[in-house]
């Protein structure tokens, strides 16, 4: 703030003016004296170089400092701010030669306060025409300068909220437009607002809205205010555009008007559909990996599972057909595995080019692409696309073929053949449907591999590596995939009551745990320590896999950890790590509670983990004591500890694992 110091013209005082009472001398009138003691304004005598001379109650009181400080203080040290300096002098320069001011001063309290002044200076002079002092009346305006300052304030904010709002916001006054915002302009379709001011709004509605904004005009003409409706809005350039609207009445320019607050929702709408078509994606993820798990716990027949991955393929990505191939390193043929025609198990045709002639994928760069990068490889347009081959590309134009997809299958990390995928025309291929068609790939080769483990040999050890691989992949992408239920079914909830950022959120936290429970299994397939326990300690990971399975839901978990837990044996450690996941996934695949705890009991001689749910319960040994209960006590079983699990309808579950400690347990 500058100091105001000219807010009238000075004044010549008469010599009979100059003499005002002072409070110091002898002969002062009583009344003068009376009012300097108990004025409610600061009154103040200074010399010419600014010296306090004398000060009233109200000033030592405002100043913050005692009347010994003051006396004798030079205004300019102690009180002034040094922004209000040049024009106090000036203010004293005048009183010298006999002008009166008005006055607009700052002081910083002895507490460091700012207290602004509004007042007068008057010169003193003696009978004889010397200068004596400047008489000086300052009223605290403080509460009033800060109202100000806040009004301007918010005054300024208001104008750049409405300015770079990223909204659109207008004023109309009984229809016709005073006021729009750049971001109006701009969603208007207008280069400036002259262009704008004036018009209707009703010339920017589409007929389809049209009764609806007369009736909020209405209302609005009548004092009321308009609730939020979605409306489609039209542009200059004849653009539709789907908008939500809010109305409400104001004063603007001295007479009534209306602000409207006009947000495009286009985009989000969009957004919303590519969500939903993310989350379609998604679940069939869940269902193929799900039904693959099933099928391998089960042991089925290996063709049987086979031609239903191909089928599932098919029909979540609507392709032509889809085709197993496997590399005979024997003599680098290809061999027809299985295909599904749709989304039916059929058998493939034979006049395919591959099958004519198992050697021809060589001269394919798209094939060769797939099997040395070991990586999908798309083709978007197979009578354009230089990599095709002849021979592929007169028998897929043949068959109507435009576009596909090929998908290595891999085991230990080496490329054991490929998955095509034909389209007709469609859309590009998105991320999520190449991730699904790998994933699917990855399941149908495990199949094989296990099929080949159990017809190479049927020793104990090919057996017990079967069982492990298929409880694994049992703990890791059922187990997640549970998780990867529960996050989509909070998607819909969130969808369901338009919030786009929650649904988002819990459309993350569904991909990461798919991606995280793939890997798991691709991990198990070439018996690698669980990726959980690569950061830390079992419990550590237990905790973040039942958090990050359960966040955003309304299941509320609990972890106590008692005494000090010891380093563990690592196959201790992962079997801990999945018997918590599967008492997990039961509860939430089952018994719906409310409440999950995990609680970890270490002493001197043995290891507690107790797992507790309040849902629905089960009958032991009735239909729930499937694969997951008895991977459980198989794996109890091979640390040498005892399983106990008790349940019963409405009563929730507790698992407890108990193992002791032994000279090899202990690290």
């Amino acid at each position: 703030m500058k100091l105001d110091i000219t807010t009238s013209e000075p004044r010549k005082l008469s010599a009979a003016s100059r003499a005002g009472p002072c409070p110091q001398a002898e002969d002062d009138d009583g009344a003068a004296k009376y009012l300097y003691e108990l004025s409610r304004d600061a009154i103040l005598f200074l010399d010419r170089t600014g010296k306090i001379l004398c000060i009233n109650p109200c000033g030592i009181q405002l100043s913050g400092y005692s009347a010994e400080e003051l006396r004798g203080a030079n205004i300019f040290d102690l009180l002034l701010l040094p922004e209000d300096h040049s024009a106090v002098r000036q203010m004293l320069q005048d009183a010298v030669k006999g002008r009166a001011r008005e006055c607009e001063v700052r002081w910083r309290t002895n507490d460091g306060a700012i207290v602004h002044f509004a007042g007068a200076s008057v010169p003193r002079f003696s009978a004889s025409g010397e200068f004596l002092s400047t008489l000086c009346t300052l009223r605290d305006v403080t509460e009033g300068k800060r109202a100000e300052e806040a009004l301007r304030e918010s005054e300024e904010r208001y104008r750049v909220l409405v300015e770079f709002s990223p909204n659109s916001i207008c004023v109309h006054r009984d229809g016709k437009l005073l006021y729009v915002n750049p971001a109006g302009v701009r969603l208007f379709g207008a280069t400036d607002l002259a262009e704008l001011v004036g018009r209707s709004v009703l010339d920017f509605i589409h007929p389809d809205s049209l009764p609806v904004v007369r009736e909020r005009l209405r209302r609005l003409r009548a004092g009321g205010t308009a609730p939020l409706i979605e409306e489609r809005f039209v542009t200059l350039n004849g653009d539709v555009r789907d908008v939500e609207v809010t109305a409400i009445p104001i004063t603007y320019e001295n007479g009534p008007a209306a602000q409207v607050i006009i947000r495009d929702i286009t985009e989000r709408k969009q957004g919303e559909e590519k969500l939903r078509a993310s989350e379609q994606v998604a679940r069939g993820q869940v269902e193929a990996l799900t039904y693959s798990l099933d099928v391998l716990a089960t042991a089925p027949a290996p063709d049987k599972f086979l031609g239903q991955m191909l089928s599932t393929i098919g029909r979540l990505l609507k392709a032509q057909s889809v085709i197993l191939w496997l590399l005979d390193e024997a003599n680098d043929s290809l061999v027809l595995r299985a295909a599904a025609q749709g989304t039916n198990f059929a058998a493939a045709d034979p006049a395919h080019p591959f099958i004519r002639n198992p050697l021809l994928w060589k001269k394919d760069k798209v094939l060769q692409e797939t099997v040395f990068t070991g990586a999908p490889v798309i083709c978007e347009d197979v009578e354009d696309d230089p990599r095709v081959s002849s021979a592929i590309r007169e028998y897929f134009k043949s068959k109507g073929t435009k576009k596909y997809l090929t998908i290595p299958t891999l085991v230990g990390g080496r490329v054991k053949g490929f998955i095509g995928i034909r389209h007709e025309a469609r859309p590009r291929y998105r991320p999520e449907e190449i991730e699904l068609a790998q994933a699917l790939a990855h399941q149908a080769m495990l199949a094989i591999q296990l099929n080949e483990f159990a017809e190479q040999s049927r020793q104990a050890a090919i057996l017990e590596e079967r069982n492990r691989m298929a409880r694994d992949i049992h703990d890791t992408l059922a187990q997640g995939f549970t998780g990867v239920i529960v996050q989509l079914e909070a998607v819909e909830d969130a969808i369901a009551c338009c919030r786009r950022k929650e649904a988002n959120e819990h459309l993350r936290r569904a991909s990461e745990l798919a991606r995280q429970s793939l890997n798991e299994a691709r991990r198990s397939v070439h018996a690698l320590r669980p990726q959980a326990l690569q950061r830390g300690n079992f419990w550590e990971a237990l905790k973040g896999i039942v958090k990050n399975t359960t966040a955003g839901t309304t299941l509320h978990t609990r972890f106590e950890l008692r005494g000090k837990l010891r380093e563990l044996p690592l196959v201790w450690e992962e079997n801990l790590l999945h018997i918590g996941q599967e008492a997990l996934t039961n509860a939430l695949k089952y018994a719906r509670p409310r409440n999950f705890e995990t609680r970890l009991i270490c002493n001197t001689k043995e290891l507690r983990l107790e797992l507790r749910d309040d849902g629905g319960g089960f009958k032991i040994n009735g239909r729930h004591d499937g694969f997951g209960l008895a991977g459980m006590r198989e794996r109890v079983e091979q640390m040498g500890g005892q399983l106990k699990v008790t349940s019963s309808r409405g009563k929730g579950t507790k698992v407890i694992v108990t193992l002791p400690y032994n000279h090899e347990s202990v690290l």
